[in-house]
């Protein structure tokens, strides 16, 4: 080790490989290095060096004092006070400007960052965002049945606002940090957390960004984790301030269980498989049709032997059955 000019430890270690993060479960995000140090570039995740597993790892500032003073709670688009005090999402402003302040809070449940709404598509991030949990993770930290997260913070407490007339305290509602494009960054660090509840179901936006996110995210999870619920409209704040809030819950438990494709269950293909098997064309050898009940159309066969075995005459007793016996018409390469 060495120090640099304000005084701090500085590391002269080289990068040695990539390994597998056993915080957040990535395959290659944890960076070890050759004096024994790891870090992890997806959750954070630090291991301290050989030589210094004695020292605490200087903490990272919280940036409290750049927060804003909180706003007012009230009603926001069809979402109660009450959720809102609840979620800490007020209404204040910013540089003499109207906005919404979201509080986001650290694993503690300090408020350690705010994200402002202005007015118009701006959305700026104040305090350390990095520092920060799920928006609302704080307020369903007991969740073990499901996990319902959404893109926004507005939506998440859209979803809370229709599941908390008592339908079921052990659900948990939260919003990503990042919106689509950082949403894996987003669960990959809170991964330890979410697998704690029985089912995660992603409720993202529904246009093609957050169609693809949940794709993306779900393959975090392992099987039969992760669940995807798709809404008529937008997002869940639109379903509730069109007062279409039964079919959210319906979406919520109607939630599809995210499969890698091309992989099924036994339970998807159970009625083919129960399906009796027929029998399609003739081989020229009974004895061959009964054993592979013919063949069937889209069916590719191959024929393999050693040397002198008889695959040709095999082939043209074929051919002769297909054309004489099947009335079939018939194309050979030689």
């Amino acid at each position: 080790m060495m120090r640099s000019a304000g005084g701090e430890e500085e590391s002269t270690s080289v990068f040695i490989q990539k390994e597998p993060c056993p915080a957040c479960g990535s395959k290659d995000n944890l960076a070890r290095y050759s004096d024994g140090h790891a870090h992890c570039f997806g959750c954070e995740h630090y291991e301290p060096a050989d030589d210094a597993a004695a020292q605490p790892r200087k903490a990272r500032p919280r940036m409290s004092e750049d927060l804003i003073e909180r706003g007012e709670y009230k009603a926001i688009r069809g979402v109660s006070e009450e959720t809102c005090r609840r979620f800490d999402y007020s209404s204040g402003t910013l540089s003499g400007k109207p906005c919404h302040i979201a509080g986001f809070k650290d694993l503690a449940g300090n408020t350690v960052a705010q994200h402002i709404r202005l007015k118009g598509k701006e959305f700026p991030w104040i305090g350390d965002k990095d520092s920060a949990t799920l928006f609302g993770q704080h307020v369903s930290r007991e969740a073990t049945s499901k996990v319902i997260i959404t893109e926004g913070e507005i939506d998440a407490m859209s979803v809370w606002e229709i599941i908390s007339a008592g339908r079921n305290s052990r659900w948990g509602v939260m919003s990503i940090k990042s919106g689509a494009k950082g949403a894996k960054h987003d669960l990959a660090a809170q991964l330890a957390t979410l697998n704690k509840a029985d089912e995660v179901i992603l409720m993202f936006d529904n246009d093609e960004p957050g169609i693809e996110a949940a794709q993306v995210c779900a393959r975090l999870f392992k099987s039969g984790k992760c669940k995807i619920a798709t809404l008529p409209l937008k997002d869940a704040n639109d379903m509730l301030r069109a007062g279409r809030a039964a079919e959210v819950i319906d979406a919520i438990f109607g939630a599809k269980e995210f499969k890698p494709e091309g992989i099924v269950k036994l339970s998807d293909i159970r009625q083919e498989i129960l399906t009796e098997i027929t029998t399609g064309m003739s081989w020229w050898h009974k004895g061959l049709t009964k054993a592979t009940y013919g063949r069937q159309f889209g069916e590719l066969d191959a024929l393999g032997a050693g040397t002198g075995v008889g695959k040709t005459d095999f082939l043209l007793q074929q051919i002769e059955h297909d054309l004489v016996t099947l009335k079939l018409k018939v194309g050979a390469i030689f």
